[in-house]
């Protein structure tokens, strides 16, 4: 009769080979032998976790945890199942014990940093990056991680500078380019600007944010055309976030479609209520067809968010 170590060894050469109900149901026998039998549970939260049931994976492995309290594979697991729940205050607490473990490992900062910039903690997810940084001076992800939290802090020559960083190690980095490139606009050299964001399409055709950051830049340059066509794109190719849709909606008023433009500004505030440029843009669109009692609407809900923000 098979043990219960050649039973676990069986179920991970099989969640290995990603025949996961198969190893599920290993793990499930090895449990109902031993209920309290950390490796199982931990096994069974890979299971749900490769199956992207990320709900089931967290209880798993938070059981792990209470079975094998501080066990750092099981920190990371859970830390890593929290972010694809969004629930990135629990990551960062999972993250928390990792680095009172191992301290000296730039992986966790990194990855407590996103935590922490998905919170909007941007300047403590720049701190993590840094660190990530000092101890791994080569790693292109910990500097490209830093020039982000720059370029969301508003630091635009360090982030040109971190840019430049990462392309030195890595030439091919496209996202390196269109961060480069915004953050050149955002300095007044609109030129370089656009160069950079044609490289970075150049090297990755997929790219929404390079698509994105250009619109952007051809928006400020009232081509609003071309910023349409490039907004197009970016939906397209999977970013569809408030302010995609509200700088489209922005470029169709400017060309005077208020159809489409209103539309878009529609979609903005469904996706985000909270989203304060697009009431803005909305308003003056209202304002413009004659729409007064809208836009005094929405001039209220700019005001009452305004008053959240103080």
């Amino acid at each position: 009769m098979a043990t219960i170590d050649d039973m676990l060894f069986q179920a991970e050469i099989l969640l290995d080979r990603a025949e996961l109900q198969a190893a599920l149901s290993l793990f499930d026998s090895i449990l109902a032998i031993d209920a309290r039998n950390a490796a199982a549970r931990y096994g069974r939260g890979r299971v749900f976790f490769h199956a992207n049931q990320y709900d089931t994976a967290h209880a798993e492995f938070s059981e792990t945890l209470n079975l094998a309290p501080g066990d750092p594979d099981v920190l990371w697991y859970l830390a890593d199942t929290a972010t694809h729940l969004n629930a990135h205050e629990d990551a960062c607490a999972a993250y928390d014990l990792i680095v009172a473990q191992v301290p000296q490992e730039p992986l966790i900062y990194i990855r407590r940093g996103y935590s922490l910039y998905y919170q909007g903690e941007i300047e403590r997810a720049l701190e993590d990056f840094r660190h990530a940084r000092q101890l791994a001076p080569q790693d292109v992800d910990a500097i490209f991680a830093v020039g982000i939290a720059e370029y969301e802090l508003d630091h635009y020559d360090d982030v040109i500078s971190t840019m430049d960083a990462v392309i030195t190690l890595a030439p091919q980095f496209a996202l390196a380019y269109a961060y480069r490139g915004i953050a050149l606009h955002y300095q007044n050299d609109t030129n370089r600007a656009l160069a950079d964001c044609r490289r970075a399409l150049t090297l990755e055709n997929e790219l929404s944010t390079g698509y994105f950051f250009r619109a952007l830049i051809l928006t400020d340059g009232e081509d609003h055309q071309a910023a349409i066509v490039d907004l197009n794109q970016t939906i397209r190719c999977g970013l569809r976030t408030p302010h995609v849709y509200q700088a489209r909606g922005y470029n169709y008023a400017a060309i005077g479609d208020t159809q489409r433009a209103l539309a878009d500004l529609n979609m903005a505030i469904e996706i985000d209520p909270s989203f304060m440029h697009a009431y803005i843009t909305r308003a003056e669109v209202y304002e413009h067809i004659g729409e007064r009692a809208l836009a005094r609407a929405d001039r209220k809900m700019i005001a009452k968010l305004e008053a959240t923000q103080e």
